[in-house]
């Protein structure tokens, strides 16, 4: 449905903030969750790496060998620096997106008032970026990292000519201010070009979701939520 006019200013105001403070709730939820699962799940492996340590000692005992210096088998499985970056890499660009999706549904009320047309163009982008961080995190594949590259080149290249030369729709077509809004999701969005042209040449071992994030991907988590929560307190001037 296009809106215009007043009618279409308000329920473009609406939907942006309805949208900017779902995603910075979900985020926070999310982070939260991140935080605690991850850690239920190395304590339950721990425990039965523990048991399975004890069983290998009991059979020793059993059969006369325990005084054998035989070394145990390590105390499970961990993952290399080098092999956590690499898992790490899809989950920092899906929070990269979603994030940088934060920030152009939180100038959508700005925008707006240059034009239906402007915020519904924000609200496409907000929409669509959150959407293709969900799509990452659930199934990663070729078409979604260039898609993900692509869009994100796009939008980036937007943003730049909006402050070098100006938009025709956007400020009376003057050079907008770099502000810190639009700096936050434009290193979001390179980001997500970054990380998806590394996908590209170094495709996931695995088209399925991860359930367990790495200490890396969960940082990086926790300070976007953080950033995008304190941006959204800083004023945006159009």
């Amino acid at each position: 449905m296009f809106v215009r006019g007043r009618e279409g200013r308000a329920v473009l105001d609406f939907v942006g903030h309805a949208v900017h403070y779902a995603m910075v709730i979900a985020g926070t939820l999310g982070v939260a969750l991140l935080l605690l699962v991850p850690m239920r799940g190395r304590a339950t492996a721990m425990t039965a790496d523990h048991a399975r340590r004890l069983a290998i000692l009991r059979e020793r005992a059993a059969s006369g060998s325990l005084a054998v210096l035989d070394p145990l088998p390590p105390a499970g499985p961990s993952a290399a620096p080098r092999d956590q970056l690499r898992s790490a890499v899809v989950p920092v660009a899906a929070v990269a997106s979603v994030a940088a999706a934060g920030v152009h549904a939180a100038v959508i009320p700005s925008h707006a008032r240059e034009g239906a047309v402007v915020g519904l163009f924000f609200l496409l982008v907000a929409v669509a970026q959150c959407a293709w961080g969900a799509a990452a995190i659930r199934r990663p594949d070729r078409v979604l990292f260039t898609a993900g590259l692509v869009g994100s080149a796009v939008v980036v290249a937007i943003w730049a000519v909006s402050r070098i030369v100006g938009l025709p729709s956007i400020a009376g077509g003057r050079p907008e201010p770099i502000g810190a809004l639009d700096v936050a999701a434009t290193g979001w969005e390179l980001v997500v070009i970054a990380c998806c042209g590394w996908l590209l040449h170094r495709p996931p071992s695995s088209s399925r979701a991860s359930t367990e994030w790495p200490l890396v991907a969960r940082g990086w988590a926790v300070a976007s939520v953080a950033l995008l929560g304190v941006v959204s307190f800083l004023p945006y001037h159009s």
